[in-house]
């Protein structure tokens, strides 16, 4: 399995035999997703900054709604959420290749994950820290500490140069062992290992 971040929460999840875009973003002068090509797009919410559907090639089927899918042999829970402002925002388990990844890319209910039994046995968690910035860090840690994902990949935070950024906080919060990668994350499921750690990704 591969993983990329282009930038904001838009992701690529690619398998042997397919692919999917969670939450595309708009070109912009720090992003650019370069159009992707995939079977699928997931959204999290209809943010304009995560429903740039046109910014991905071929016929990919559009998911933003709860439910079960299964497209290019890669199997698709949506769960939905209620946030702050009431507003009803999804969140998704994907499951290909044995390896099971949970992506958050807009603040959920912590109590509407919890309800969900089906999120067990996560390898890899997705999460947004901007789109979670209002809920505080050590909130967030509780939250994965409880969903006990391997692998922590950390995406729509703050970029290098500010003074203090949410990653920093996020990585000094969770006290796990961090690792840089270039621009894209591959592991096969007898990789992961029994110890949690924090994969960095530089946008694609």
């Amino acid at each position: 399995m591969d993983i990329n971040w282009f930038g904001k929460s838009a992701i690529r999840i690619k398998s042997k035999k397919g692919a999917i875009v969670c939450d595309p973003c708009p070109k912009s002068k720090t992003e650019d997703m370069k159009r992707p090509l995939a079977d699928a797009i997931t959204i999290s919410s209809y943010d304009e900054e995560k429903y740039y559907i046109k910014g991905v090639k071929g016929n990919p089927l559009l998911i933003d709604a709860p439910g079960e899918f299964e497209i290019a042999g890669i199997q698709i829970q949506g769960h939905a959420s209620v946030g702050l402002k009431d507003e009803i925002n999804l969140f998704y388990c994907f499951e290909a290749e044995g390896i099971r990844v949970l992506y958050i890319g807009s603040l959920i209910d912590v109590n509407d994950l919890y309800n969900t039994d089906s999120l067990t046995n996560i390898d890899i968690l997705l999460l947004s820290l901007d789109s979670n910035a209002g809920r505080n860090i050590s909130e967030l840690d509780k939250l994965i500490r409880a969903i006990d994902a391997k692998i922590i990949i950390p995406i729509d935070y703050i970029a290098k140069g500010a003074k203090k950024t949410n990653l920093d906080e996020f990585k000094k919060t969770l006290s796990f062992e961090s690792e840089e990668i270039d621009d894209k994350f591959s592991i096969k499921k007898n990789e992961i290992s029994e110890k949690s750690k924090i994969i960095l990704l530089n946008k694609k």
